[in-house]
């Protein structure tokens, strides 16, 4: 499945992180890039929240990735302020380190 590769490339991560994120044994990934074998739904799922993207986009069925991507001004309201003092960069540093949170999060499941 060509849309697995390209949300995996698109995330920055090798087949084997994939896999260990995901406590899968290692030519998993491989096998359903390739289309030898397919995710179970939990797994597609599993994949959709760590890519960022909606399991509908990774199936095929949506040509939409995600839902509209929080953007940094999102999260300084959310914060109620808390931010509200820091630079763009350091903004994105925050934005950086949830989406670090949320993949070390998936790690555990």
């Amino acid at each position: 499945m060509t849309r697995l590769r390209e949300c995996r490339e698109k995330a920055g991560y090798s087949q084997k992180q994939v896999a260990l994120i995901l406590k899968l044994s290692g030519p998993s990934v491989s096998n359903w890039e390739n289309g030898k074998t397919s995710p179970t739904r939990e797994n597609v799922v599993r994949l959709a929240d760590l890519y960022g993207v909606t399991v509908d986009y990774l199936l095929g069925r949506s040509d939409v990735p995600s839902e509209p991507e929080v953007k940094i001004d999102d999260i300084s309201f959310a914060l109620a302020g808390a931010i509200r003092d820091l630079s763009e960069p350091e903004k994105q540093d925050v934005l950086d380190y949830v989406r670090f949170k949320r993949a070390q999060k998936l790690k555990q499941q």
